[in-house]
């Protein structure tokens, strides 16, 4: 099957007509991706106990006294969460620079 190539072939490795070429391109892919992320059910728990600590001196027997106190317990929150994505990707087209027919700067 004769595609042109023998001919070609034959000329440059007789030292014919040696020649190169360049053309620049453009290639483009179009790429979706979908992210999402699932959270299971959450879990508490008290760590220790309870810790009490006063804000304010004792006012006991003075009138209309306000005692201030804060209240402070280390938790422990387990967050299970699942992470995916679907990523699509199209198809790719070319797309040839017209301004690239010029002489190879090979």
């Amino acid at each position: 099957m004769d595609n042109g190539f023998d001919q070609y072939r034959k000329l440059v490795f007789e030292g014919g007509c040696p020649v190169n070429a360049q053309e620049e391109v453009t290639v483009t892919v179009p790429v979706k991706i979908r992210a999402d992320a699932d959270v299971d059910e959450v879990e508490i728990k008290c760590k220790g106990h309870a810790v009490i600590t006063s804000d304010s001196d004792d006012p006991k027997g003075e009138p209309h006294a306000v005692k201030r106190f804060t209240i402070s317990q280390k938790i422990s929150i387990k967050i299970p969460v699942k992470f995916f994505a679907e990523c699509i990707i199209g198809e790719s087209s070319v797309d040839f620079d017209p301004s690239s027919d010029q002489q190879c700067g090979c």
